[in-house]
């Protein structure tokens, strides 16, 4: 936006916009502050009606708390009350009942038992013996806590401003009396009277609201939102349009003696000249700005006119310069400020080009010289250059004859080294040949020597699990042979047992006999018990007839297998010396084996080395080849750079 604007141009669009958002942040500032005062103004103006309005209500209720108290202090009025004497009372005060509503707006008066049953309405004598317990809670207070009440309360007459006291007489309570004022339309009417605004009652009713008094001329429109809200708390001031005026509407509670909310006023003040002064402050602000603008603008363009117009001088005299012409007057200098520090830097420019311009006069009459100089100079130096080139040239040819001759002798060398070892590759093939075939045969004997060695550790290990298990067998025998003299003990004392019970027997026999019929019975088992004896000595007998040939045999058995046992330790012995003599055997088998076969990998190290050798042989004949080929090229190469230098040196001669 800026780019194609001269620095004044943009100086003073910059100062401008600055002025203009200035004075715009400023004037709307101005614009909000004096709106807030005014409203808030307002604000207070309805809080002060509020409060007027409430105040009313509460010097009101004083008033009938007052007129009540008078009244029921007064001796012959208790009297009456206190002897039930509804006429009396009626003939006393329902004449003087229609001064006080004309001349102090009392619209009710009511005498009260202490059961809260209505004993004489005064503005209404025909209407008693009503029980108003259920609804008319300050004559219940009052009669409870004999103290007077005063405040808003519905009735049987509807809602109104009530002043309730106790009635005594001779120090007891016989009972209440109330005067009731006016909160009707009047009330509301005499309050527009005096302050101007409009008010508004609204009570609460089968869950909705309905109007109870009003000044306004038309209804505005509420919300059920908002109107439940005033029952709480103030509302914030809102604007409305009524008959083509604005006006500023509050809500508030209203509340009954007790503090519940009954219902809500809505307060209403012409707002015209509050709108009138926000107005003239907008107007005012506005002018202001306008003003403010003005001058800043003026003093912008004097700032844009002291700037620019140096600048624009600086800028004309670099235009000059930069054409060359350094023959001008720099404006500005002498100046204190940032423009004359930047005329003196283009003034010491301006010199500057001037002794550039005479460095640059006298640089060319230098040039001219050091180009003669640089001509004599280059043609020296091809009279030395000729002269060394050709030396080298003439060196570079001889050294390249020779290199061709001595490439020549390499090559025929190489080819007789190679016929050479072809040769000796040969031989060393066969050797090597040879060699492996020894290396086989040494492998395969060291692998039989291997396998006897093997066969004869194994003879030895069975020999010794033979010897191991005949020593396992003859003690096995010899706890048999043990185990059988002890069985035989056994049956010697089994024998010896039979023995006694033989000889027992036999005695028991004999008493037997010699009791006579009473001892046949024991005869008998004597008898039996004899022969089983007999029965045991026998069979005993033959046992250790059987446990004697047993331990015959088990010692034959021990003795053989003793035998075994010996035989079985010789051949272990064999075996492991033999197997001592396969293990040194293989040793050196082993050992002949290596040595045939590192002599074969020195055979296969030879012939590989005679390939290698004739592998080089081969290489330096092509080396030499290539050698020769170089030198001869060299030599041409020579020749030719004779001739290059020879054309080089003529131009920089004719240079």
């Amino acid at each position: 936006m800026f780019r194609g604007m001269k620095i004044g141009a943009r100086l003073a669009v910059a100062l401008a916009g600055s002025v203009v958002l200035a004075v715009g942040a400023t004037t709307l500032s101005n614009l909000w502050l004096s709106r807030l005062l005014v409203e808030h103004a307002a604000d207070n103006q309805l809080k002060t009606l509020q409060e007027f309005l409430d105040a009313n209500v509460a010097s009101e209720a004083r008033r009938a708390l007052t007129l009540a108290q008078a009244l029921a202090g007064n001796g012959e009025i208790q009297a009456a009350f206190a002897a039930q004497d509804r006429n009396r009372l009626a003939g006393m005060l329902v004449q003087g009942f229609k001064d006080l509503k004309e001349q102090h707006g009392v619209t009710q008066m009511q005498f009260h038992t202490p059961a809260s049953v209505s004993f004489l309405r005064v503005h209404r004598p025909e209407k008693f013996g009503d029980d108003l317990s259920s609804f008319r809670f300050t004559v219940v207070e009052v009669n409870k806590t004999r103290k007077p009440v005063f405040g808003l309360e519905n009735g049987v007459e509807g809602l109104g401003i009530r002043g309730v006291v106790p009635m005594v007489s001779q120090g007891a309570q016989i009972g209440s009396f109330e005067v009731g004022l006016s909160f009707g339309k009047p009330f509301f009417e005499a309050f527009h009277k005096e302050t101007g605004a409009e008010v508004a009652f609204h009570t609460v009713k089968d869950g909705g609201f309905e109007t109870f008094a009003s000044t306004f001329r038309e209804a505005l429109a509420l919300g059920q939102d908002r109107m439940k809200d005033a029952l709480i708390r103030e509302s914030e001031v809102q604007t409305h349009q009524l008959g083509g005026a604005s006006y500023a509407v509050r809500l508030a509670p209203v509340r009954d003696y007790r503090g519940t909310a009954i219902g809500f006023y809505t307060i209403a003040m012409d707002r015209s000249a509050f709108d009138a002064e926000i107005a003239e402050a907008r107007t005012s602000a506005i002018l202001i700005g306008l003003a403010v603008l003005a001058v800043a603008l003026g003093v912008a363009w004097l700032v844009n006119r002291g700037i620019a117009r140096p600048i624009q001088g600086m800028t004309e005299s670099m235009g000059d310069l930069a054409k060359g012409n350094t023959d001008i007057r720099v404006s500005g200098i002498g100046r204190r400020d940032e423009i004359g520090a930047m005329a003196d830097a283009l003034e010491v420019f301006r010199r500057g080009m001037i002794e550039t311009e005479a460095l640059r006069a006298e640089q060319e009459v230098l040039k001219q010289r050091a180009q003669e100089d640089r001509r004599a100079a280059m043609l020296d130096l091809a009279d030395r250059f000729e002269e060394r080139i050709g030396r080298l040239v003439g060196a570079v040819s001889s050294a390249a004859t020779e290199m061709e001759a001595s490439a020549g002798s390499m090559s025929s060398t190489a080819e007789q080294t190679n016929r050479q070892s072809a040769a000796v590759a040969a031989a060393s093939e066969q050797t090597s040949a040879n060699v492996q075939t020894v290396a086989a045969a040494t492998e395969e004997l060291a692998a039989s020597i291997t396998e006897i060695a093997s066969q004869a550790s194994q003879s030895h290990s069975v020999a010794g699990n033979a010897v191991t298990d005949a020593r396992q067998t003859d003690e096995a025998v010899r706890k048999l042979a043990d185990s059988a003299k002890r069985i035989g003990q056994v049956v010697d004392l089994i024998q010896d047992i039979a023995s006694q019970t033989n000889l027992l027997a036999l005695n028991a026999t004999i008493e037997a006999a010699r009791a006579g019929e009473a001892g046949k019975g024991f005869a008998v088992v004597a008898s039996e018990v004899k022969a089983l004896a007999t029965q045991t000595a026998r069979a005993t007998d033959e046992i250790r007839q059987q446990i004697s040939q047993m331990q015959q045999d088990s010692d034959g058995a021990v003795d053989a297998i003793k035998g075994i046992g010996g035989v079985i330790g010789e051949i272990s012995e064999i075996a492991a010396a033999i197997a001592a003599a396969v293990e040194e055997q293989g040793t050196a088998t082993q050992e002949i084996s290596r040595n045939v076969q590192q002599a074969a990998v020195g055979t296969q190290e030879v012939s590989s080395h005679i390939v290698s050798v004739r592998e080089a042989a081969n290489e330096t004949g092509a080396a030499a080849a290539q050698v020769l080929g170089a030198a001869q090229e060299l030599s041409h190469q020579a020749e030719v750079l004779a001739a290059e230098v020879k054309g080089f040196l003529d131009n920089v001669r004719a240079a």
